[in-house]
């Protein structure tokens, strides 16, 4: 399933974190996709992955052309160096996710020496400053020292949740609309990552479908549509079959409002 508006097609897809109640399975994923009608998936890398034989999934889902890799967070270098060889063992040209916090010299070194597309998603531990996502997307080609692709992973919200008890709403929008605006001038692709809350500083508990929380994701939305951001996917990361479900079909209804083909 994707949504094309103005040339460009945005993939929807959903996360492992799906199959929670089934300690997040990969073949239940598989199965809660294909009952989705999604060809989409985002792998999160654990150590019961690293621990298995790949064989059984690999024949189960188009890992090169129908999958996103995410590292674990604060993986040691021994995880890393297993989770290369895993993931390049499912796909030739993997898109790999790595959160912010995460981006160290060993990360970058795995990274380049792979033929993997890296993804960086923002994640901060400084909850006084609002831009160091931002700063490292703009640092990052240097980082990088390599012309590669990259691609921006914006988790709505975690901007909002790290962030609230600091700045207003509205400075946190603010600072997501210049993020889109730096990706949307120098065509970097974008992920999202897609939860709804009822409350910016609430837990899971708190977790509702997309637009009906508190987060102002038609606001975020329109504004990237409005400036044509290169927007590669939208992924649903709740731990739940039925808000997926429900958020997925209020996505299609907002979708059809603001004038995006599906198909």
């Amino acid at each position: 399933m994707e949504f094309s508006y103005r040339n460009n097609h945005v993939r929807l897809g959903i996360a492992n974190s799906i199959a929670s109640k089934n300690n997040f399975d990969w073949l239940t994923t598989i199965r809660y996709a294909k009952e989705l009608a999604l060809s989409l998936i985002q792998f999160y890398i654990s150590q019961k992955e690293l621990a298995s034989s790949f064989q059984e999934i690999r024949f189960r889902w188009n890992f090169d052309t129908n999958a996103f890799f995410h590292l674990a967070k604060g993986a040691d270098s021994r995880q890393l160096e297993d989770s290369f060889r895993f993931i390049t063992g499912l796909s030739v040209h993997p898109v790999i996710l790595s959160h912010e916090v995460d981006i160290n010299k060993e990360v970058l070194k795995k990274f380049t020496s792979s033929n993997g597309i890296f993804a960086i998603e923002n994640d901060t531990s400084d909850r006084l400053n609002l831009n160091t996502y931002f700063n490292l997307i703009q640092q990052l080609p240097s980082i990088i020292k390599s012309n590669r692709i990259y691609f921006a992973v914006l988790d709505i919200p975690r901007f909002f949740n790290q962030y609230a008890s600091h700045f207003s709403i509205e400075e946190i929008s603010e600072t997501i609309k210049n993020t889109l605006k730096y990706v949307q001038r120098n065509n970097i692709p974008i992920i999202f990552h897609m939860i709804d809350v009822k409350s910016v500083s609430a837990g899971r508990e708190d977790w509702t479908a997309l637009f009906q929380g508190c987060l102002p994701w038609d606001e975020i939305l329109s504004y990237a549509l409005s400036i044509r951001c290169p927007i590669k996917a939208f992924i649903m990361e709740y731990e739940d079959f039925s808000l997926t479900r429900e958020s997925i079909y209020n996505l299609k209804k907002w979708s059809l409002r603001n004038n995006l083909l599906l198909r």
